[in-house]
């Protein structure tokens, strides 16, 4: 085969295959952006995404943090499935041996096989790196100091002056900001010498606390007036090391009010949204933006201080879980879509518009391309979603109900703020309090007792589907070795 021919082929699979583009935005809830509904102009550049393409208005996350959500949106299975059922250093050894010995295949690892260039823009490490040509790494080594310093304070913490101790809480604490600027900055210079296909995944942290914006942003979202001091508001936390944890955390100076750091919240939204318009930019300049299909979600959403859970994303309300979720450069325009979905269901869809075979039961979620054509109007009558890290809770909710189950008070009392949130059990109806203030398990137990049951029913179900798909695997295995 002669140059130009080859030339012509390449440029025959560029037409054939469509750029992905998955920027995962952490703890962004749904609500605050304006094509959700937010009166404030955070995110123009992401709302301008629907002139061609579609909205999920009802997404939710399938956890309420960030190892197990993602792990959730690249491998199309619930935690339960997959086995990270929890966060960080409560992922255990075993249990992510567990998750190796499933063999459970990730969207970057499925799209490198389809002839993709595969680039994560992201930190989380472990796990995580699976299927990626290019991992980012230039931000590890304060992890990996983070995690030398602290089994020096661990075993010797009587020797540390308090001076000291307090100077390794303020390294420690919080995440790794790597900016958006910075983020994507990187993502351009990497698709700018590909020569091939790309899947490009962003993991945006800004939104994270302690809410990194600009200070020119943030100006324009400033509250006006005094509000609800901080160390106040939080006083009801019994934990002190939590408490001190989310005061250097989210808490510039004494006096901070919630309402600034809440601001705060706001102008990291509108900084991303920035970044994204820039990184669209780039593409339509490049002519690359036809050819790309974008999604946007975040991993979770963010309790402000609703439910007396203060700049984090523990409890199973909606504002921790519902996300955003939207698809664009797709042959539809700003098209709304009401039914439910989750985020197991971004794997089958993303293969399926791109025409990339897949067997259904390798996932839990579905493709949602007939929702988008029109030909459905819903895929599941609920959404379940689940917690680990600091309560054991899990939660069913319907159009009219969330139900949230917890086996005892010790796991439905939060590890972090050392309080019950809600109760152990709760039920609240969500066309009248649609905030969840309101738990009405004793006046209405027979509905939390149908909900039980459709919950639990639902559980061993998805637990037999992954046996067998397990059991499957293992024939498929023995097969072939004989067939060697």
């Amino acid at each position: 085969m002669d140059i130009v021919n080859v030339a012509e082929l390449i440029k025959m699979t560029k037409e054939e295959k469509k750029n992905v583009v998955l920027i995962g935005i952490d703890a962004l809830r749904a609500d605050f952006l304006g094509c959700y509904g937010y009166e404030k102009e955070t995110s123009p550049n992401i709302d301008n995404l629907l002139k061609k393409g579609v909205i999920f208005e009802n997404a939710f996350s399938c956890s309420n943090a960030t190892d197990p959500s993602f792990t959730t949106i690249f491998s199309g299975k619930y935690p339960i499935s997959h086995g990270i059922r929890n966060h960080g250093a409560k992922v255990t050894n075993s249990m992510l041996q567990n998750f190796y010995k499933r063999e459970i295949r990730y969207l970057s690892e499925i799209l490198r096989d389809n002839g993709y260039k595969t680039f994560g823009i992201d930190w989380l490490d472990r796990w995580h790196k699976k299927g990626f040509d290019y991992y980012l790494e230039d931000y590890m080594v304060k992890k990996q100091l983070i995690k030398i310093l602290s089994k020096i304070v661990n075993r010797f913490p009587d020797i540390l002056s308090k001076k000291a101790r307090k100077a390794y809480d303020t390294f420690s604490s919080g995440p790794i900001i790597i900016t958006a600027t910075k983020l994507t900055d990187k993502s351009l210079e990497l698709i700018n010498n590909c020569d091939k296909p790309f899947f490009l995944f962003i993991h945006y942290w800004d939104t994270h606390t302690p809410y990194n914006a600009p200070k020119r942003i943030y100006e324009n979202f400033k509250p006006e007036k005094d509000g609800q001091e901080l160390e106040k508001l939080i006083g009801n936390i019994r934990d002190e090391r939590s408490k001190n944890s989310l005061l250097r955390s989210v808490s510039a100076e004494k006096g901070t009010t919630a309402e600034e750091v809440i601001a705060r919240y706001v102008s990291s939204i509108k900084y991303v949204d920035q970044e994204i318009g820039r990184l669209v930019k780039h593409f339509k300049k490049q002519g690359i933006y036809e050819d790309t299909i974008f999604v946007i979600t975040s991993d979770h959403g963010e309790s402000l201080i609703e439910h007396g859970i203060f700049f984090d994303h523990h409890g199973l309300y909606d504002e921790s879980i519902h996300i955003p979720l939207i698809f664009n450069n797709l042959p539809v325009e700003g098209k709304r879509i009401r039914g439910f979905v989750q985020h197991v269901d971004i794997v089958p869809t993303l293969l399926d518009i791109l025409k990339i075979p897949f067997k259904e039961s390798e996932f839990d979620g579905v493709s949602l391309v007939p929702l988008i054509r029109g030909e459905v109007n819903s895929l599941r009558s609920f959404i379940v979603a689940e917690e680990s890290l600091y309560e054991n809770k899990i939660a069913i909710r319907t159009n009219k109900w969330k139900y949230i189950y917890s086996p005892s008070k010790e796991d439905a009392t939060c590890r972090f703020c050392g309080v019950i949130h809600g109760g152990i059990e709760e039920l609240y109806h969500l066309e009248s309090d649609p905030k969840e203030m309101r738990n009405i398990i004793e006046e209405r137990p027979e509905i939390a007792e149908i909900l039980r049951k459709s919950l639990f029913s639902w559980l061993s179900n998805l637990k037999r589907k992954e046996e067998k798909r397990l059991i499957s695997q293992k024939i498929s295995k023995l097969k072939m070795n004989r067939r060697i």
